[in-house]
């Protein structure tokens, strides 16, 4: 205490109390500094970002672009529901263990699907050849999309049927041409023969 006190000239002509009373100010005040840093160096390093974490939801949020371009203009798919033929649906979203698919609110094509339901789901790559896959509806529910009310349904997707290997490669396909494709910008001109 003495060495601070002497180190301030007019700490030498208080009293002894005032001395305490002004060396615990300055301790505080060094406290409150050291305290200070340590939640600037907390803050420095929370604010560290996981490239990786970022790579991955940018590569998830174009697969999921690309795959509805692919399922709107490439791809038809449709349900087969007993007694009611072939229902054309939107398909949402696939991954290797199920897929989601939506219809408008007042489609005709509702009827024969309902949860816990067993059908089979055919992607028509051509006019007539497909792959067809077993799944079964796990739930049903409303949302709005671009404005338009639909009813989506989330689906698990049978494994054990041969087929589902040519599912698996499908899926994979898209997940491998999102992270790898690349936007054509018209660089380079096309020329026809």
């Amino acid at each position: 205490m003495s060495i601070f006190a002497d180190q301030i000239p007019m700490l030498k002509n208080k009293t002894t109390g005032c001395k305490k009373i002004l060396l615990k100010v300055a301790l505080l005040c060094c406290r409150e500094g050291f305290r200070r840093n340590a939640l600037m160096q907390d803050a420095k390093s929370a604010q560290v970002i996981n490239f990786q974490k970022v790579r991955d939801a940018k590569i998830e949020e174009k697969r999921r672009k690309y795959e509805r371009v692919f399922f709107k203009n490439i791809l038809g798919s449709y349900c087969v529901a007993e007694g009611h033929g072939l229902k054309a649906i939107e398909l949402v979203d696939l991954s290797l263990e199920g897929l989601s698919f939506q219809l408008p609110e007042g489609s005709k094509n509702l009827d024969g699907i309902t949860d816990n339901k067993e059908m089979v789901l055919r992607f028509y790559f051509s006019e007539d050849t497909y792959i067809a896959i077993q799944i079964k509806i796990l739930n049903k529910r409303p949302c709005i999309e671009g404005g338009s009310r639909y009813w989506r349904f989330g689906c698990a997707v049978d494994t054990t049927l041969q087929s589902y290997d040519a599912y698996k490669h499908f899926v994979s396909f898209l997940g491998s041409y999102a992270e790898r494709s690349q936007q054509d910008k018209g660089e380079l001109k096309f020329f026809f023969f």
